[in-house]
């Protein structure tokens, strides 16, 4: 039985974005989603899955026009740290955007960017879709601020994005316990700065358009 207040999803990771393409109709993504792991809202497609044995956390988001296509799709995959200490809390993203197709021909990537996450953080509604879109919103935030230098790779600390929200990214703590199991999940991040503070706070970005699509791919530890 689904609850109305948290919904969280156990299909497979990064469903959406590895099976639906930009500009896809909903006759095409209706029958490549899986119904039961999909909520949709008036901005568009959101799955959210937790693992809590493996300490991981996937969101995925997928924008749609008025006319319910698609022209923005966003991935994240959130790990937590290993009680042993040997892997790392990690924080990855990848995207593909139609800036025409969404209503924004000649926007920036850096205006993009902005605008789905001011979008995404403003949303109101299940709980499970709005930790989805947070995550999201979070990651483009690091993206935008880690791509600052316009260099095709650039190397920034995420601490950049919780700054502008008035907080700073927590470093990873040494934990002693043994054995290589995730630390269990986090509650849910109730705000865009919490979830920032839970990004690790040494991002990788690379960004770059082609044909008229931008593409960005983020890598936080």
């Amino acid at each position: 039985m689904l609850l109305p207040a948290l919904w969280l999803s156990a299909g497979c990771a990064g469903w959406g974005y590895d099976h639906v393409r930009l500009g896809a109709t909903p006759r095409e993504y209706d029958r490549a989603l899986p119904a039961d792991d999909v909520r949709r809202t008036e901005l568009g497609l959101a799955s959210l899955s937790r693992s809590d044995l493996r300490g991981r956390t996937d969101a995925t988001v997928l924008l749609w026009t008025l006319d319910r296509r698609i022209w923005a799709k966003v991935h994240v995959t959130i790990a937590e740290p290993a009680r042993s200490g040997l892997r790392p809390a990690t924080f990855t993203l990848r995207a593909e955007i139609h800036p025409a197709l969404g209503g924004m021909p000649g926007a920036t990537a850096a205006d993009a960017l902005h605008a789905i996450e001011t979008e995404l953080a403003a949303f109101r509604g299940e709980r499970g879709v709005m930790e989805a879109f947070g995550w999201v919103a979070a990651g483009l935030r690091v993206a935008r601020f880690a791509d600052a230098s316009a260099e095709p790779v650039a190397e920034a600390s995420a601490a950049a994005g919780p700054t502008e929200a008035g907080n700073e990214a927590p470093a990873v703590g040494e934990n002693s316990d043994s054995g290589d199991t995730a630390r269990p999940a986090a509650a849910a991040p109730a705000n865009l700065a919490d979830y920032l503070d839970r990004i690790p706070p040494t991002a990788a970005v690379r960004m770059f358009q082609n044909e008229g699509v931008l593409h960005v791919e983020l890598t936080a530890r």
